[in-house]
């Protein structure tokens, strides 16, 4: 073989070589420009990871980070393929304890070229920061995507605490200025006991409850019917906003302590007599 064929094969396979590596960084660029995605896959044979771009195919972006009562903005889809999503499917969870997703609203399809919003319910024991993961699953025609997202927003609870003063009245501190309360009473006389059970009441006391509209912007005791303005508050019930604040020293069956204090808060969708005999614990106790 002559030098001249070979140096003539040593350039074409170059060349060659040279082809690859830019068809290569073609598909990479390709892939880069989709953004959004955890990942993506089509039925044409490849598959990507890539980072978030409310440009993408499927645009995703955070509109919020403030969350309040009721039902609060918090992602923008836009479906930039080519066609329609069929399905989409979105599940958010809290990552903090003491928060609670009450409601996702989001589509579970998104047309071509359409923009979609997720709205979400949280309620949280106090007001500061939550970290929401969002996990999103969509399908069309040959196209699966999918992302995985954790953000950090800003809860805020309807109701900011209770301030229970003696066992006999409280102040709710509270933006609204009328709230839907169920008061929880009982008869038992605070701080008797026996000597076997010490702060536990031996007098079989009863506990009720009272449904009123309370206005926060005055003490609870006396927006209480008459028959019950004598009774000890053992809890304070917000059924609207699934939240509820224990006496401080509420044992389930009598006040161990009938002192002043900051109620202990519970998120619960609705209280029984159960529930209210079993108190949360006070961790500043």
């Amino acid at each position: 073989m002559s030098r001249r064929t070979r140096r003539a094969r040593n350039s074409g396979s170059r060349l060659r070589s040279a082809s690859y590596v830019l068809l290569v960084a073609g598909i990479a660029i390709l892939i880069i420009g989709t953004g959004a995605f955890s990942a993506m896959s089509a039925d044409r044979g490849f598959n990507m990871n890539v980072t978030d771009d409310k440009s993408a195919l499927l645009g995703y972006e955070k509109v919020n980070n403030q969350f309040d009562t009721g039902k609060n903005p918090f992602i923008t889809y836009t479906n930039q393929f080519g066609h329609d999503l069929d399905s989409l499917e979105t599940n958010i969870t809290a990552k903090n304890n003491g928060v609670r997703v009450l409601e996702t609203d989001a589509p579970e399809e998104l047309p071509e070229g359409e923009q979609a919003h997720v709205d979400v319910t949280l309620r949280c024991l106090t007001s500061g920061e939550v970290d929401l993961h969002v996990e999103t699953v969509g399908s069309g025609d040959g196209v699966n995507v999918s992302l995985d997202r954790t953000h950090t927003v800003i809860c805020n609870p309807p109701i900011e605490g209770v301030t229970f003063r003696g066992v006999g009245n409280a102040d709710v501190h509270a933006t609204p200025e009328y709230v839907e309360a169920t008061v929880w009473l009982t008869d038992a006389n605070p701080g008797q006991g026996n000597a076997d059970n010490p702060g536990h009441s031996n007098t079989n006391a009863e506990l009720n409850s009272e449904t009123i509209q309370l206005n926060t912007s005055k003490s609870v005791q006396p927006q209480l019917p008459e028959h019950v303005r004598n009774d000890s508050m053992a809890a304070i019930e917000f059924p609207e906003e699934d939240i509820a604040f224990f006496h401080p020293g509420w044992n389930g069956d009598n006040h161990e302590n009938p002192r002043t204090g900051d109620g202990v808060p519970l998120l619960t969708e609705s209280l029984d007599a159960d529930e209210v005999r079993d108190p949360p614990e006070n961790d500043e106790d």
